[in-house]
């Protein structure tokens, strides 16, 4: 079965035949939460890749009741987590712990940061307004050829042989 990976869910997703699909959501959003009641009709697997430093405490809010959110672009809403320190886009630990009742549903890391840095690489498309000033970015500092790119990491672990095995510290230092 093909793998279709979403980020926020829009209305328009749904006039499409997600059943054929194992479907894979990005960064633990709360709009993924929010339209399971329709989600859970598809009768298929999903995995939701949770940003883990950014689940914090709180209640289960609403969920589809007929009414549809308007979408929020990802600069817009790291915009918010990074620069505003505003988590309201990503779920709270309860709703986190709602979906886990449901048989069809895992949840996987994303990241712990869900971070930027400065990268030896020329940039693939614009930089998103968060990313630069999140890196205090100077355009005439840097190197022509750099650009700022995310950088997954979970501190204290790392994928070795196909395993997740602990990091010791002087290799979590060489790796920072």
């Amino acid at each position: 079965m093909p793998t279709l990976m979403i980020h926020n869910i829009r209305k328009e997703y749904f006039e499409l035949n997600l059943a054929d699909y194992k479907l894979t959501f990005d960064d633990g959003l709360y709009s993924q939460y929010y339209y399971y009641p329709l989600l859970e009709r598809l009768d298929t697997e999903m995995i939701f890749f949770i940003i883990t430093s950014f689940i914090k405490p709180g209640n289960a809010r609403k969920q589809y009741d007929g009414e549809y959110l308007k979408p929020v672009k990802s600069h817009k809403y790291m915009y918010d987590a990074f620069i505003n320190e505003n988590l309201s886009h990503f779920m709270t630990l309860a709703e986190i712990q709602q979906l886990l009742k449901f048989d069809s549903v895992k949840i996987g890391t994303h990241s712990h940061f869900h971070d930027v840095i400065i990268h030896d690489s020329p940039p693939k498309k614009p930089t998103s307004q968060w990313k630069i000033e999140r890196c205090a970015y100077h355009p005439e500092t840097m190197n022509p050829r750099s650009s700022i790119r995310s950088k997954l990491a979970f501190q204290g672990f790392e994928l070795r042989n196909g395993q997740v095995v602990q990091r010791t510290e002087t290799v979590w230092i060489d790796y920072i």
